[in-house]
């Protein structure tokens, strides 16, 4: 399939394996340089702008009885960020905005449309929407709500500031969409385009977190990844567990079932899921201080041989079911250090007992039998699809060489997320939803859904710049030009353990669609609420546009203009986004 791309004044010639394909075509006056993550399809037409302002901008809604208040709240959140965002305070239009010697069309109010108001918001949801704007008629249409989200977000994103005065025929700053007619179609490559906060290493205040949620509903991210607690805290207040919170840094730096709620709520309201995540067998010493015995403090993990372990976690996962609808939830289970269980007198009676041996395997099985009894009681307590960290896939099983083949207990629905590359001897992508084995070993019967995070961890500044995070696609850990649709295999990264590049490109579409998305997970060790936006910003925006827009759409150059504007456009808005170099907004 081929395709033709045509930004700022570039022609590019597409090649794509993928039944999605690009379509734009800006006009000459490059109406879509401020659009972020770039829409699949968008055309514009005409020279003569159309023109906003407070008495013009109107929004008019067609949405069934169940949605209308949030629709009006959506609608008028967007229409104040809009008339008080789009224009500098402190520079009113920019010196390089284009001049306008015809009078431009006003813009008529604009029809929003939503199909349906039974789909919930989950990893299925409908995100697609279409808008339409012309002198005559205005209008984003959308299947569900959320897509209406994005609608308004792109819509609001197509105004520019001009200022006032001569040559121009508008008197004084003035709003302006700069085309005649605009047309775009657009849905997402992914569902799961997620950013990850840690609230256990250092607490995160509410007031911050809804902050989070804003940034991300600008960029169309559709997942909070909420790591909740970790070993240095539990911030979580529990009613049915409440001697948990006595594992928090101190009493105010908690999170109440209203803050919960407030948050939940937030992201709602902006078409994101909150995935909560409470971290376990591992990471678990903050546990601890309210439960005493409950962890093996040596170890840092909670105690396979406690009286009641599964009871406790039962009443805790069905409390969380209660605070976080999303139909997902991540239990963790990364780096368990089970070979530290061997010097625990407990831990080693109880496995005895249990007929676990004592070496390699012995302990593996035992990390594999505390994931299928968490995942069991999960689903039994509150009906949750379990996430785990990859290595209840490749390192627990029944091998003493990593990476091992999955445990033959691992939940067939379980969704892994992948955050490590095979050269450190752990399974790929191409491993996970294939099942096709390791390099013809360990074969499985079962292909899993997976997420990605490999090459997106923000708060490694050292390693990964903007244009790097751009530039990593999901789908491979080759180098790949998409223009001649060709990847090539140069181990980076370094050779695996057998001495050789194991190189992926995934394109058999029913793997293709196991790949849920991915995410950008910020972990907490040397980040808080005053240095967590500049640290986080830009990177991931190019993090969203590589979940959102299309595949061929990854060259840095092209991309670095209508990153630097949508930097400014976040600034106006309040959000702090370290620069990309030297300019202004």
């Amino acid at each position: 399939m081929r395709g033709t791309i045509y930004l700022c004044g570039i022609v590019v010639v597409l090649s794509s394996v993928l039944s999605l394909e690009a379509r734009v075509v800006s006009s000459a006056n490059n109406v879509f340089d401020t659009l972020w993550p770039f829409p699949q399809a968008a055309t514009a037409e005409g020279e003569v702008p159309l023109l906003i302002s407070e008495e013009t901008l109107k929004f008019v809604p067609d949405v069934p009885d169940a949605l209308s208040s949030r629709v009006d709240r959506l609608s008028s959140r967007y229409r104040d960020i809009i008339l008080n965002t789009t224009c500098s305070p402190k520079k009113p239009g920019a010196r390089d905005q284009p001049e306008h010697t015809v009078e431009p069309y006003v813009m008529p109010p604009v029809h929003l449309t939503v199909a349906s108001d039974t789909m919930p918001l989950g990893p299925g949801t409908d995100e697609s929407y279409t808008l339409s704007l012309s002198p005559e008629n205005a209008s984003i249409s959308a299947r569900t709500y959320t897509g209406l989200v994005h609608g308004l977000e792109i819509f609001s994103q197509l105004m520019i500031c001009i200022p006032a005065g001569p040559p121009t025929k508008i008197f004084g700053d003035a709003l302006v969409i700069n085309a005649t007619r605009i047309s775009i179609e657009d849905f997402p490559r992914f569902t799961h385009r997620a950013i990850m906060i840690d609230t256990a290493r250092h607490f995160l205040p509410v007031t911050h977190i809804l902050k989070v949620l804003d940034a991300m509903s600008y960029a169309h991210f559709s997942v909070l990844h909420w790591h909740i607690t970790d070993a240095q805290s539990f911030p979580l207040v529990l009613s049915s567990l409440p001697n948990l919170t006595r594992g928090a840094y101190t009493a105010q730096d908690v999170y109440t079932t209203a803050d919960v709620h407030a948050i939940v709520t937030h992201a709602f309201d902006r078409g994101i899921r909150v995935i909560p995540e409470i971290d376990q067998p591992g990471h678990a010493a903050s546990w601890e201080a309210g439960y005493p015995g409950l962890t093996v403090p040596e170890c840092g993990t909670l105690n396979p041989a406690y009286p009641g372990l599964f009871s406790l976690l039962a009443d805790m996962f069905r409390e969380l079911g209660d605070m976080f609808p999303d139909s997902m939830f991540h239990i963790g289970c990364d780096e368990v250090p089970f070979q530290c269980w061997n010097t625990s007198d407990v831990v080693v009676r109880w496995m005895e007992q249990h007929g676990f041996a004592r070496d390699e395997l012995g302990l593996k099985a035992v990390a594999a039998h505390y994931i299928t009894e968490a995942q069991h009681t999960l689903r039994q307590a509150s009906n949750r699809t379990p996430i785990v960290w990859q290595e209840a896939f490749d390192h627990y099983g029944p091998s003493v060489a990593n990476p091992t083949p999955p445990p033959k207990e691992l939940d067939k629905e379980t969704v892994v997320e992948l955050w490590l590359d095979p050269t450190w001897d752990w399974a790929n992508l191409t491993d996970v939803v294939s099942g096709a084995g390791y390099n013809g070993n360990h074969h499985w019967s079962t292909a899993y859904r997976a997420i990605v995070t490999l090459g997106w961890y923000l708060d490694d500044t050292a390693v990964n710049s903007w244009d790097r995070v751009y530039t990593h696609e999901p789908l491979s850990n080759a180098t790949c030009n998409y223009t001649s649709g060709e990847c090539t295999c140069t181990c980076s990264e370094g050779m695996w353990r057998d001495g050789q590049c194991h190189c992926y490109n995934i394109t058999r579409p029913s793997d293709v669609a196991r790949v849920l998305g991915g995410e950008a997970p910020v972990w907490g060790e040397h980040i808080d609420e005053t240095n967590w936006f500049p640290r986080v910003f830009p990177r991931a925006l190019a993090v969203a546009e590589r979940l959102w827009s299309h595949r061929t759409l990854n060259d840095p150059a092209l991309a670095e203009p209508r990153l630097h504007a949508t930097r400014c456009r976040f600034l106006r808005r309040g959000i702090m986004v370290t620069p990309l170099g030297p300019g202004f907004c």
